[in-house]
């Protein structure tokens, strides 16, 4: 297990160099340092993820949420994702769930039992929680 608290740089280098591992609890997160990161060595064991994944200013929500919850469908072993909030800020700079900005990935996650994200408004539709039946 690994905790961090801030340097969120050396959170894409723990993914990258930890095969073994398999709990990993950070705090703020870009979706430039996830995305430009080099590849996640821990895909096949990681099983419990929490972060606050904040999105890059000056980028495009939409595409760089999608790429980032593409990358976490490919954590075979995931049993748990925490999307945490981080410092207040605007709401566009937070990775929403929903159809058609990445929320379909996770269902290649077929080891996930729960899904948990914090103080974000709820705009979910039927839809939305329907992919998995979470």
């Amino acid at each position: 297990m690994v905790y961090i608290g801030t340097g969120r740089s050396i959170i894409p280098d723990v993914l990258a160099s930890c095969p073994r591992l398999e709990i990993l609890i950070a705090g703020e997160v870009t979706t430039e340092d996830i995305l430009q990161g080099p590849p996640w060595v821990c895909e096949r064991t990681l099983k419990t993820l929490h972060l606050c994944i904040v999105i890059s200013p000056g980028k495009d929500v939409d595409h760089q949420q999608r790429l980032v919850l593409e990358r976490i469908s490919r954590l075979c072993c995931l049993e748990g994702f925490d999307l945490l909030d981080g410092s207040p800020g605007v709401a566009e700079t937070r990775i929403n769930l929903h159809l058609g900005k990445g929320l379909e990935y996770l269902v290649t996650l077929k080891k996930l039992r729960y899904l948990h994200w914090c103080s974000r408004p709820n705009y979910m539709t039927k839809a939305d929680v329907e992919v998995r039946k979470f």
